[in-house]
């Protein structure tokens, strides 16, 4: 497969062994790895990888209905081959063997059923020896296995006592209830009562680990690993990990690990939250964990950060391209954003200012991080002296209250929106309102009571209007204040592990 980058977005007819699949959701990650291939971000480059196709299920009938025929482009197969690079695999001829990619979280809802089609299909299409890169849901049992942890996720959220043998009565108790509710349509209840017989099994510590860790999603116990493996007796054997994320370093593993691991141990890295599994069978095949939706990363502002500090895609898709280039973060920013939000929510301008003073990083380096945290449709002006000082397309107003306390209120929330230098292309759609979710979020951030958030928010759109103010406008204001609020604080926080998915839609 050619590895270059492409002057226009040209459609081809190719045989299914060689074809890549993506789906609706991604990562920004991922939508690097193609700005690698094109030497550009294209935010639509075609309605196969990027159409809203619906719900999760929706998704995976239309894939499956267009293995027979479905239309490609070069980029594709070049985002193959990168991966290939950009992962760093073993140099055994993968290159001439990927042959399929399936990105995205279009089988973690999926029934069964669906599930061991498209995977089924894969499986018999791959040539001897051959790759595929998929996500790792479509295993038997993930599904299963993920709403049982989820569900106890959203126990434990809940729970700040010590874990004693009447805590965990009561945590299994309450999980056999929601089990009811969350997991009838599921079909492998045997699974389940597996993973739950091992979840008591554990020792109070153990258990605490699991449920309350800093990287609960990441956390997955070799017995567990092995469990997967079982259901899938003959066709997977799983000898490792390799994170596809925003940031790596090179994995600590204990003792345990490297035992289970074997001699794959040294060709893992880690990251916040995504994992990469490597399960070869006759075949070898790399299960991927779902995204999230899609970035808008702008390209030429951002590739020195992400990339090693080199100056944009193209240099550093060479240097992949000849083995050059290496990936190496700290996770140190990380810690510190990680301990801030755990002692409450802060300010992002209290957040940076911790974070520039504990770890002692270049103010660039710091605002980096932040754009890179933030990301997603919000984006950030770097200027000096903190792009935190920059305006947010958002002018002064000129709004009238009826008193001193609604002033207040509303400067709170139009400061905040401000430092956080928020930006959005034109969007012509109508506002989205607040939610609860959002509310809850906003009134941490300000310091608004949750249950008012909706009714200075609808004050501020009534005072919009009354002062006939660009509605067009306004309506982008909320759709960026929505978008921040929904990828931001439920989305990248969600990724390292400082809000509970109860709280996600």
């Amino acid at each position: 497969m050619a590895f270059g980058r492409l002057k226009k977005q040209e459609k081809i007819k190719l045989p299914l062994k060689q074809c890549v699949f993506n789906s609706t959701q991604m990562i920004d990650t991922v939508l690097w790895i193609d700005a690698l291939v094109s030497g550009r971000y294209v935010k639509h480059p075609d309605n196969f990888t990027y159409a809203d196709l619906g719900d999760s299920s929706y998704t995976t009938s239309f894939l499956a209905q267009s293995y027979s025929d479905a239309t490609f482009y070069h980029r594709h197969l070049q985002y193959a081959d990168c991966t290939k690079n950009f992962l760093n695999l073993p140099d055994n001829g993968m290159s001439q063997r990927l042959q399929y990619i399936y990105q995205g979280n279009a089988l973690s809802f999926a029934n069964l059923d669906e599930r061991s089609k498209i995977v089924g299909f894969i499986q018999d299409s791959l040539a001897p020896g051959g790759y595929a890169i998929l996500p790792y849901e479509a295993t038997t049992g993930w599904a299963e296995y993920q709403v049982v942890l989820d569900l106890l996720k959203e126990i434990t959220f809940r729970m700040t006592d010590p874990i004693t043998s009447e805590w965990l009565d009561r945590v299994f108790y309450e999980l056999s209830v929601l089990s009811l509710k969350k997991i009838t349509a599921l079909k492998d209840k045997a699974f389940i009562d597996k993973l739950l017989a091992y979840l008591k099994s554990l020792d109070a510590s153990h258990l605490e680990k699991i449920l309350k860790g800093a990287d609960f999603h990441t956390f997955y116990p070799s017995q567990i690993r092995q469990a997967l493996n079982k259901d899938n007796p003959g066709a997977f054997r799983f000898v490792g990990t390799l994170p596809i994320a925003r940031n790596y370093i090179k994995l600590g593993l204990d003792q345990d690990q490297k035992a289970f691991l074997g001699d794959t141990s040294d060709m893992l890295m880690a990251s916040q939250r995504y994992d990469l599994m490597m399960m070869p069978f006759q075949r070898v095949d790399i299960w991927q964990r779902n995204y999230d939706e899609t970035a808008n990363i702008q390209t030429g502002t951002t590739a020195d950060f992400y990339f090693g500090c080199v100056s944009n895609f193209d240099q550093f898709a060479s240097k992949v391209q000849k083995g050059h280039a290496t990936l190496n973060f700290t996770d140190a920013i990380f810690t510190e954003m990680r301990k801030c939000l755990n002692n409450g929510f802060m300010t992002i301008h209290e957040i940076v200012q911790h974070i520039q003073h504990r770890v002692r990083a270049p103010q660039e380096v710091v605002d980096r991080l932040m754009l890179l945290v933030m990301g997603d449709q919000v984006r950030f002006t770097l200027k000096k002296p903190h792009f935190l000082d920059v305006a947010a397309n958002i002018k002064p107003t000129k709004l009238k209250f009826k008193d001193t306390h609604n002033q207040r209120m509303f400067s709170e929330i139009r400061r905040f929106f401000h430092e956080s230098g928020i930006v959005i292309e034109p969007n012509s759609g109508l506002m989205i309102p607040f939610d609860q979710k959002t509310s809850m979020v906003i009134a941490a951030l300000t310091k608004v009571h949750e249950s008012m958030v909706p009714h200075y928010c609808a004050e501020i759109w009534m005072d919009y209007k009354q002062n006939s103010v660009d509605i067009s406008r306004v309506q982008k204001e909320f759709k960026s204040i929505l978008i921040f609020f929904k990828r931001h604080y439920f989305g990248k926080f969600l990724e390292l592990g400082l809000v509970d998915q109860v709280l996600v839609d």
